[in-house]
């Protein structure tokens, strides 16, 4: 332990008052001891002077390494924390023969029909703006190219730039229907995959069993 003190590098001034002191003293009065040195020596030998840098290195690398996990641990805390603050989604619910009017934060309108539920963030963040439905919709989404407008509806997937268009996803069951009024839409379906491009005028559907969209001119 004194080698290792006296190879590091810094200030020794400490250290060198220390040993002039001694030696001050020595030179007055001879130091006065009673060290056994066999005694010593036994001792050293029987710890293991190289077990104990050992064990003084793995308690360095130990701490270093719960370092590292509590650092790591508490930067995914805090990126878990915010992420689940910018997910939070508001929820917008219909009843029998009502509908609803909703406006998205990006100025996109949402007209709710009867026995639906819109699930969307306060805030879209990231590059794309994204909302879950069920049931029947009617959006007329603000156009933005570099934030594409995303509707999941069940096994539809919908996706948009800035257009008009009706989706409707009541249940898995049931019959699932993207209409376009205006502009250009991707229609997707997650559990096909199947996917088809719909304009003005068109609409997509797709059944329970189907494996691809039925595209007619409405």
């Amino acid at each position: 332990e004194l080698f290792t003190l006296m190879n590091e590098p810094g200030d020794f001034n400490d250290f060198d008052e220390h040993l002039a002191e001694i030696w001050t003293k020595a030179n007055d009065k001879p130091l006065e001891h009673s060290v056994d040195w066999d005694k010593m020596y036994t001792k050293v030998i029987s710890a293991g002077h190289t077990k104990s840098i050992w064990e003084r290195s793995l308690f360095k690398y130990a701490a270093v390494l719960a370092f590292l996990i509590l650092s790591c641990v508490a930067m995914y805390t805090l990126k878990e924390t915010s992420t689940n603050t910018s997910r939070t989604l508001l929820t917008a619910s219909t009843e029998s023969r009502k509908s609803k009017v909703i406006m998205l934060e990006d100025g996109t309108r949402v007209t709710l029909n009867a026995n639906s539920d819109l699930r969307y963030p306060e805030k879209f963040v990231g590059n794309t703006r994204e909302v879950y439905l069920k049931g029947e919709a009617f959006f007329e989404v603000i156009s933005n190219p570099e934030k594409p407008f995303i509707i999941n509806s069940g096994r539809l997937m919908t996706q948009v730039l800035g257009t008009t268009f009706t989706v409707s996803a009541y249940s898995p069951d049931a019959a699932s229907e993207v209409t376009v009024l205006s502009g250009k839409v991707s229609v997707k379906d997650n559990l096909s995959k199947a996917e088809t491009f719909l304009t003005r005028g068109q609409k997509a559907v797709i059944n329970q069993n189907d494996k691809d969209f039925s595209v007619s001119s409405v």
